[in-house]
């Protein structure tokens, strides 16, 4: 027997051959309402074309999951080494930060230190004091009135502090 190809066969022609069936499909004539199985068939070598293209997409996408893998690794390794980077930056942070502690400790102890201290504080609110301060009617602070001395403590000029001492003035 001669081996038949699809590209051999024509529409209604009887077939009695092997070939792979790609889909299906009953239809029924509208006028006649008569069936028929329209078959869409593939033989051996569109079969093998097929594979081929299967085989060609299996590959591409193994290759793509080995790309995928290597960047997810590369990816990983940087996330390690930031997250120790991290982790060095914040412990030499936290020393820095007791030697500040223990320095400022020593040099509050220090009396000269201690002078230069309080007059660059004195420089520093100076100079937001210079600044124009968001509510134009508030006085700075060396403008506020001064509280009101409560009830009975009047100062007398007779004291024996004062005989002994002197006026104080």
């Amino acid at each position: 027997m001669k081996t038949l190809f699809i590209s051999d066969l024509r529409d209604g022609q009887q077939v009695a051959a092997t070939f792979l069936v790609r889909s299906k499909e009953i239809r029924t004539s509208p006028r006649t309402s008569r069936s028929w199985l329209q078959l869409e068939l593939a033989d051996r070598q569109q079969l093998m074309e097929l594979n081929r293209q299967l085989e060609d997409q299996r590959r591409q996408i193994k290759e793509d999951e080995e790309t995928m893998m290597g960047q997810l690794r590369q990816m990983e390794m940087a996330l390690a080494r930031d997250r120790a980077e991290l982790a060095r930056q914040r412990s030499d942070l936290q020393r820095l930060h007791a030697e500040l502690k223990h320095e400022l400790e020593v040099a509050s102890r220090d009396g000269g230190l201690r002078e230069r201290l309080s007059a660059l504080h004195r420089r520093a609110n100076e100079a937001t004091a210079s600044r124009p301060s968001v509510n134009q009617h508030t006085p700075p602070p060396n403008q506020l009135p001064k509280p009101a001395a409560p009830p009975g403590a009047n100062i007398t000029k007779s004291g024996m502090f004062r005989r002994i001492f002197g006026n104080g003035q």
